[in-house]
């Protein structure tokens, strides 16, 4: 799955991959002083979070942390609520 996890409401988001993503949130959590929030997974393996990582390249600011901004956020509910590869988390 590739996953989707921002840090506080307003923070920048980890883009990744895990086959659990829950559990790779909160071992995240152990290291990150904002609370952490799941915004969503969709189907995918490592192949498909390198190609959204390099589509959203731009506002990559450290590894696999992007900043949040409203483009960011519109194309992951593009893809976690409007694609056929989509798992919501609510």
């Amino acid at each position: 799955m590739v996953y989707f996890i921002q840090a506080g409401d307003r923070g920048p988001i980890k883009i990744g991959y895990s086959k659990d993503p829950m559990k790779r949130m909160k071992v995240l959590q152990q290291s990150n002083a904002k609370n952490l929030s799941l915004l969503g997974t969709i189907e995918g393996d490592k192949r498909k979070e390198w190609a959204i990582h390099n589509f959203l390249g731009f506002y990559k600011m450290k590894g696999e942390w992007f900043k949040s901004s409203e483009p960011i956020l519109r194309f992951i509910y593009d893809l976690v609520f409007k694609s056929p590869w989509a798992r919501p988390s609510y």
